[in-house]
This record gives structure tokens, sequence and C-alpha cells, in this order.
């Protein structure tokens, strides 16, 4: 009996040894560093501003953090910050991507087989890299969206420089830990709950009334509740649609006059009194107060589809005549001055010559 358990012990665990072979994934890919392009020594060059009068690191640099580094790298598994720091020219920031630039055309022509080697393993292998660099370069759909001209825009417009990059992973980390003590602040609760449970289910003899309010409790818990409603009125009245509820009738103007003046209590006209004016409500037709609703949404439509086809367009050509007409004043009032000023310089002229003569 010990020997079958023994074996079927040994066949357990060799069948668990093959399950987690199959299940484990493969090993990550080493990075090729035989033609890098990454030096992997990051260095934030720096400048001193005239203007701020202290030491600023310079524009014209892009920055790459290890954890996006680490994915494709096996000794550095736990580093933060930089990895490397890169110079771009100075007119880049001036663009707004860089798909006018970084083109697939300069991808087969301006890179070398090494430097081409060395980005794409970059790029999933489970499909074709020159199909994926085409998809990118081109600015195609790739995975709903296209990574390069995002990150191309993130570095024209500065997002990627190594002190921005720095901030955003500071800000991440202090998210994360802000997330993390609050999930144990969470489970130390539930924990001290628990134990507060447990601690009530040892010390109480009738477990069938463990969790059972008494009466005090209750009518307590019933007073709450009228404090709360009667604190939030208006939070309770705006849940509620109650226009399904509701119905309306149409009345002249004359029945409207005659409903106001009559004087009721608080609780509202009573339907005794309407129906000596209307003349009785089984007569009327009564229609909910969503047709109603419809109804004047209908007349608006058509009130602004009226306004639209026809009151603004003869406006419009009101204004226009108007217009013209304006126009056409103005130049005979410039015709009008004119001629009075060449009379007016006509008889200058000519007492002018008259007094020279005389």
């Amino acid at each position: 009996m010990t020997c079958r358990m023994t074996a079927s012990k040994q066949n357990k665990r060799q069948t668990n040894c093959t399950n987690s072979e199959q299940c484990r994934p493969g090993k990550k890919a080493k990075f090729d560093t035989s033609h890098c392009l990454v030096s992997l020594k990051p260095h934030i060059s720096l400048k001193w501003d005239q203007y701020l009068r202290k030491v600023v690191p310079e524009k014209e640099q892009v920055g790459i953090l290890w954890s996006d580094l680490a994915p494709f790298m096996e000794s550095q598994k736990h580093c933060s910050g930089l990895a490397d720091v890169m110079y771009v020219p100075p007119e880049i920031f001036s663009l707004k991507s860089l798909k006018g630039v970084l083109s697939y055309e300069a991808w087969s022509t301006s890179l070398t087989e090494a430097e081409r080697k060395f980005l794409i393993q970059f790029l999933p292998s489970e499909t074709d890299a020159e199909e994926n660099v085409k998809l990118l370069l081109t600015g195609q759909n790739h995975h709903f969206g296209n990574p390069f001209l995002s990150w191309s825009s993130s570095l024209c417009y500065g997002d990627i420089h190594p002190d921005a990059l720095l901030n955003k992973e500071k800000h991440i980390k202090k998210d994360e830990k802000a997330y993390h003590v609050n999930l144990l602040n969470y489970h130390s609760n539930m924990v001290e709950t628990l134990k507060s449970w447990r601690k009530r289910w040892l010390s109480c003899g009738d477990t069938e009334n463990l969790f059972r309010d008494n009466p005090s409790n209750q009518m307590q818990g019933v007073m709450q509740l009228k404090a709360t409603n009667s604190g939030m009125p208006m939070k309770v009245a705006q849940r509620i649609d109650v226009s399904k509820f509701m119905s309306y009738i149409k009345v002249s103007r004359t029945q409207l006059n005659h409903i106001k003046r009559l004087k009721q209590s608080g609780d509202g006209i009573q339907t005794k009194h309407v129906s000596r004016v209307i003349g009785g409500l089984d007569k009327s037709h009564v229609k909910p107060y969503g047709a109603l609703l419809e109804d004047e949404q209908r007349r608006l439509r058509e009130h602004w589809l009226e306004m639209s086809c026809n009151d603004l367009p003869a406006a419009f050509e009101v204004l226009r005549e108007r217009k013209v007409l304006m126009e056409k004043s103005i130049k005979l009032l410039g015709l009008e001055l004119q001629q009075k000023n060449v009379s007016v310089l006509r008889k200058v002229r000519c007492d002018l010559s008259f007094n020279s003569f005389s």
C-alpha cells in the first residue's frame, strides 16, 4: 500500500513538472548589444540660463527609462530612472510629428542593416517585422492606434525630455505607493471587522439573534432614516420621474381664468369644483403628460423650421436691400458733395481773378 502511494506521488510530481514546463513562458530574449545604439550611460547636459540665473538642462535631449528597456534585458530588472539620454536636432521641436522625417523610405535607404536589425528586436516577434515597420512608419492603424505617431508627437512637444520622464515616473511611483497604502488599510479594516465578528460569535449564547438588532436599535435606525429623508428632500425628488403619473386637459382661456378665480384650501383645487367649470372630467379628453411634452416639442420644431426657412431668409433679404440702398445713398451723397465742392472752387477762383483785375 505504501509503495502504491509513493508511486502515485511520484507520478503526480512528474505530471506537475511537465505541466509547469509546458505552461512556463519562454525565456526573455537577450538584448543584442553587438551593434547597440544605446549607450546605457545617461548623462543630462546642463547649461547656464542668463535669464533665470541658474543651471538648467538643455532642451535638445530625449531620454529612455529603464522601465521601457526592462522587457528586453535580463540583467537590469530592478533599475529605475533614466537608461540613456540622446541629443536630437533643435528643428524637431518645431514639428508636429516625425511622420515626414522618419518615413519607410528613410528606413529602407538611410539606415544600415545593423541599425535595422537592432531596432527590429524591439518589435513583436510573432508577426512579420517588415510589415510592422511599414504599418508604423506609414501612419496606419496598428492595434487601435499608431504608437509611432503618439511617440513622435510626444517627442516634438518635449514630453520625452529627461526631466519630464523623471517627473512622470516620480508621480507614477507616488500614486502606486498611495494605492498600496489604501489597499493595506482596506485589508486591515476587513481583518479587524472579521475579528470583531468572531469575538461576538464566540461570546454570544443565542446565535440566531446574533446579528438581529434589538427594538431600540431598530427604532434608532428608523429615526435616522427619517432625519436623512427630511434633510435631503430635493435629492429624492430628482431621482423620481413623476411625469409618467401625470395627465393634462386642454381648456380655453375663459375656463382657465374661471379656474384661477376659484378659492381653494392649501391641498389644491378639487375635482368637483373643476367639473363645474369644464363640465366634468369624464366627458373631457384626458391625455398623458408625455403627449403634452411631445406636442410642445413638435410645435417648437415647427416654429424654428418656419423661422429658419422663411423668416430668416426674408430678414436677410431686407437687410441686403437696405445695405444696397445705403450704398447708393452714400454714392449719391458723395457725388453731390463733389459737385458742390467744384462749384465752390469755381466761385472762389472767379472771386480771386476779379480781385486781381481790380
